[in-house]
């Protein structure tokens, strides 16, 4: 089945990672800590059975419509944490709440096209997914 993923946003956090020193005899023992950027990225990934083109259009503009009435909860969700290790638990907490609306405004925008057929609008699906950037 055809699919594609949009990215919705790009997420950066610093978390403190325990730093090394090498000892003699080839031995490694802690000596303090520094801070690691992570990226992270939020996907907006669907999939829909293969359709023509205008069928295909549809589907890419009712899944672009979703990103965009998603994306609020997730900026404001990143703006609060100020990019520390609460950064993980907000956008953990806002994803479901995203998803969410994503599927909602996805699944009534296809409900409402009228150039796709019963059975593409049963087939297409949408989802948030993150990956490490």
């Amino acid at each position: 089945m055809p699919g594609a993923k949009n990215l919705i946003r790009k997420i950066t956090y610093s978390l403190p990672e325990t730093k090394y020193c090498h000892g003699p005899f080839h031995t490694k023992y802690p000596c303090g800590f520094h801070w690691v950027n992570h990226t992270v990225g939020i996907y907006a990934e669907f999939t829909y059975p293969s359709v023509p083109p205008d069928q295909q259009a549809a589907i890419y503009a009712c899944a672009y419509a979703a990103g965009v009435a998603a994306y609020p909860t997730l900026a404001g969700a990143v703006a609060s944490c100020a990019a520390g290790p609460a950064c993980i638990k907000a956008i953990t907490l806002a994803i479901p709440v995203s998803n969410s609306i994503l599927r909602e405004t996805f699944f009534k925008c296809i409900r409402e096209a009228s150039g796709l057929p019963n059975s593409v609008k049963g087939q297409c699906n949408i989802g948030l997914t993150w990956q490490k950037e």
